[in-house]
């Protein structure tokens, strides 16, 4: 079943414990209702236009409750949890804001260094001229360099480098290894758990 959001809108200055935001839900590519989360930690809203929507968003609600859980792990523990309605669209809205920051943030490797911490979390080194510049002579590369080895040792050898346009000789030896290691082929694992709900955008 197709279960989406459109009209999407984040209200940063009200999220507090959640994400507050707005959207229209459509099931079957047809307007069911609205989602909202006032951002205080409760759960999201859905509201159906209509009785076609109530309808519609009872069969989808019944759909998603039959998926497999998500799998959420925490250092050495794994989670399982069912999928509700409201933690579906959820996923969904979350997806759709890292999507975006993730975007706005690939623009500032033009001119910066960008650090993936965790999901959600982000380190930016800003330079006042563009990175190609920088590395175009002797003393712009000595100064990326530092950048990068400064941030590494603050932030700790498992960050996720965002850049593609810093030469790997260029990097600490600590991150130079984290890449290489995330750009190895990974090895097919027999499949134990569950996987985790494909959905359709």
């Amino acid at each position: 079943m197709e279960i989406s959001l459109k009209n999407i809108v984040e209200y940063k200055k009200m999220s507090e414990e959640t994400v507050a935001y707005s959207a229209s839900l459509y099931i079957q590519g047809k307007k069911a209702g609205q989602v909202s989360n006032n951002g205080h930690g409760g759960m999201t809203t859905i509201r159906a236009d209509n009785e076609t929507g109530a309808k519609l968003i009872e069969q989808a609600s019944n759909f998603v409750k039959s998926q497999p859980p998500d799998i959420t792990k925490d250092g050495e523990n794994t989670y399982k949890i069912a999928w509700t309605m409201d933690s579906y669209v959820d996923d969904i809205a979350i997806k759709f804001f890292d999507d975006r920051d993730l975007k706005k943030l690939l623009k500032i490797t033009d001119h910066g260094i960008v650090f993936k911490i965790e999901e959600g979390t982000y380190q930016v080194i800003e330079f006042t001229q563009p990175l190609d510049n920088l590395l175009s002579t002797p003393e712009g590369k000595a100064l990326v360099t530092r950048s990068l080895t400064k941030a590494v040792n603050e932030l700790g050898a498992g960050v996720d480098l965002l850049n593609k346009n810093i030469p790997a000789q260029l990097l600490p030896p600590a991150l130079r290894r984290e890449v290489s290691r995330k750009s190895q082929p990974k090895q097919k694992e027999k499949q134990v758990e569950e996987k985790k709900i494909k959905r359709k955008r």
